[in-house]
């Protein structure tokens, strides 16, 4: 009896109803989470989606706090996939970030075994979700209604008391908002020129002045190390970019690096706000990637709505143009590219409502002839929208989510087994073709051929997005292919890995069709020579049902 070469591959699943997700919604409806209310929520999303979603830990704040992190995938199919991140709430008071995240997680959790877009992406992607990496800032923000708080909460000595954060900005009138008050000094009747600002407080240390030691540190997203210390950042540790002593400095942007220099995402967002923009990285000489870049803008400016784009690109813009952010101050993006080769790192800043900006918004406390005081307290609507409009905003920014999905590159790939392969099937000739599945994103790295122990056999160049490689390869099996089965790898940390099974399988009958006529006949396989086969036939190998093209010795099998 003929022993032939079955390859197949790893990636069959079925949704049953055991690992359909119900339907469910957030604990805490139409507010803002603290820490423990969204861990609460992020609990119990993952105990109604067994078997797709895991937490765990990162890392911890300053005051101990779990950086929590969720890894969305279905764990059924084990096989290496490609990755992709969203993290968000660098700033404390973009607490809208984590309402967003949240909403990301529940509708992947929701959709999976209902959605095929959404079952799609759970089977094949592992999407990690962090939904703060500042809990220590979220919760002064949300409890003590600190909107102006930007840092984290390492302590800081400002005013060399020998005591730290005693002495913070505070609601004085006890309205419910911190004001801020800028002091502009009178030229004349028409025009002023900006001195200075302060805010609102009182002297909780007792020492006869107020507002001189204030809560917060290091900003988290001057703090990385690729280009640490630029222009867009500050070493004053009273600014509000305060670039922490040293790059990695704090916990949490530890956390951030340990995390993700385990994986490699060919795309990421970090959420903010305070703006309607995507920023990208970019040097003196503008975006590190012009062309993709700009694909990518026009495709922002596609799905998000109109008041999200200026210029004509999602980016901010002056009088003068656009506005090309330098590289290289320590941010997220920066190191993500830098140091991690994640060429579509996205600063997606997701809110602002420019209403808050209107002159009718500030009220003049003072005006004399030399000086003019106004007063302003919008800073939460400056970052955050009302607690009853999350979800409005959700519903705005979720095509940007399913697009991060879609970017994701992925590779297709077929593989038939050629003649003359040596008759111990130590050397080995295959023909291949692999395409990198994604609209705009390569997969970055070379495409390899490994073993499960980690031994390269071969590998092409990187492919562009949407290419096709068409090759046939011979290579000599680092081990000894009678033991059968034994698995081949194909892919790369970017595209994640086919998990291809060849074992000799004695075969004795063969079912076959042609395209043009539906009967089928079953006949047996030679004991010798060369199964006939016309380039019109399809043949399907009857034990088992995987697509072959075949002669005794070659079984094809297409990924489905």
């Amino acid at each position: 009896m003929p022993s032939v070469l079955k390859i197949t591959f790893e990636t069959t699943f079925e949704t049953t109803q055991e690992n359909i997700v119900l339907s469910s919604n957030l604990i805490y409806e139409d507010q803002y989470h603290d820490y423990e209310m969204m861990s609460d929520e992020v609990d119990n999303i993952a105990q109604n989606a067994p078997g797709i979603i895991e937490v765990f830990s990162i890392g911890h704040s300053y005051l101990g706090k779990d950086l929590l992190a969720l890894k969305i995938t279905n764990e059924s199919i084990t096989r290496q996939k490609a990755k992709t991140l969203v993290v968000a709430h660098h700033h404390g008071r973009e607490q809208i970030t984590i309402e967003m995240a949240l909403r990301f997680i529940l509708y992947l959790a929701n959709g999976f075994g209902h959605d095929a877009q959404i079952t799609h992406y759970v089977n094949s992607l592992e999407i990690y979700v962090i939904p703060t990496l500042n809990p220590d800032a979220l919760d002064r923000v949300i409890n003590e209604n600190d909107f102006w708080l930007r840092k984290n909460l390492h302590p800081y000595d400002n005013d060399y008391d020998e005591e730290s954060d005693e002495d913070p900005i505070d609601d004085a009138n006890g309205d419910g908002w911190i004001s801020r008050y800028d002091v502009y000094d009178r030229v004349d009747e028409d025009s002023e020129i900006y001195l200075y600002s302060y805010y609102e407080g009182i002297d909780d240390d007792g020492d006869g002045e107020f507002n001189e030691d204030e809560i917060g540190y290091v900003d988290l997203n001057r703090n990385y190390d690729a280009g640490w210390g630029g222009s867009g950042s500050s070493g004053d540790p009273t600014d509000q970019t305060y670039r922490g002593r040293r790059p990695f400095s704090e916990p949490e942007t530890q956390a951030m690096r340990d995390f993700a220099e385990q994986h490699r995402f060919a795309m990421a967002f970090s959420l903010h706000s305070g703006i309607n923009a995507t920023y990208l990285p970019s040097d003196d000489n503008g975006y590190v990637e012009p062309e993709l870049y700009d694909e990518v803008f026009g495709d922002f400016a596609d799905i998000l709505p109109n008041s999200f784009i200026t210029g004509g690109r999602y980016e901010e813009t002056t009088e003068s143009g656009p506005i090309i952010e330098a590289n290289h101050f320590g941010k997220w993006s920066d190191w993500m590219y830098v140091e991690r080769n994640t060429p579509v790192p996205v600063c997606f800043e997701i809110f602002h409502d420019s209403r808050v900006d209107d002159a009718s918004r500030y009220t003049t406390i003072l005006e004399n002839d030399t000086h003019l005081i106004k007063e302003w307290h919008d800073i939460y609507g400056y970052f955050n929208p009302p607690a009853s409009k999350i979800d409005l905003l959700w519903m705005i920014i979720r095509p940007a989510f399913i697009y991060l999905l879609d970017m994701i590159p992925q590779l297709d790939v077929e593989v038939v087994v050629l003649p003359n392969a040596s008759p111990d099937l130590h050397d080995i000739r295959l023909g291949v073709n692999i395409g990198c599945d994604a609209p705009r994103i390569s997969s970055v790295d070379p495409i390899f051929v490994k073993t499960t122990t980690g031994e390269i056999i071969h590998s092409w160049s990187a492919l562009d997005a949407g290419a096709l490689l068409h090759d046939n390869v011979t290579f000599s099996l680092p081990f000894d292919a009678s033991i059968s089965p034994f698995t081949l790898l194909i892919g790369n940390n970017y595209t994640g890995f086919d998990s291809i099974i060849l074992e000799r399988s004695p075969l004795t009958t063969v079912t076959y069709q042609t395209p043009s006529n539906t009967q089928s006949s079953t006949e047996p396989i030679p004991s010798s020579g060369v199964y006939p086969l016309d380039s019109s036939i399809i043949l399907i190998v009857s034990s088992t049902g995987f697509l072959v093209v075949a002669t005794i010795a070659i079984i094809y099998i297409r990924r489905r």
